[in-house]
């Protein structure tokens, strides 16, 4: 992953990943993944394009210096278990894996994002 620039306020996220500016990238990911939990909502499972690009768009978002290192490693992992469940198919668990995905975003954001 290659940096083009990089503001000396990690706050402001201006790190480019593959011509994804980080602020764009985190907008892609909370749309991304707001379809995802509407279609769990409704009993049914998410696309597998729209969970590739989220686990993708996550996969980069965890590389951004200063904005959340210490909960990466747990969203990390959250992030697995998400994944094998999708694989098997089973809402009940997707379900499960999304909430604690959004109990550490909520975590996360509600120190880092201003």
């Amino acid at each position: 992953i290659k940096r083009k620039k990089e503001c000396s306020f990690a706050a402001f996220s201006w790190f480019t990943f593959t011509g994804m500016k980080y602020r764009k990238l985190k907008r892609r990911m909370s749309a991304t993944f707001k379809l995802i939990r509407n279609d769990l909502s409704s009993k049914r499972p998410p696309e597998s394009g729209l969970v590739q690009e989220f686990l993708d768009d996550a996969k980069k978002m965890i590389t951004s210096p200063g904005s959340g290192d210490e909960y990466y490693f747990d969203f990390k992992e959250a992030c697995q278990t998400f994944q094998e469940a999708f694989e098997t198919k089973d809402i009940s668990l997707m379900e499960k894996s999304c909430d604690a995905l959004g109990k550490q975003k909520k975590q996360c954001h509600s120190r880092y994002k201003k």
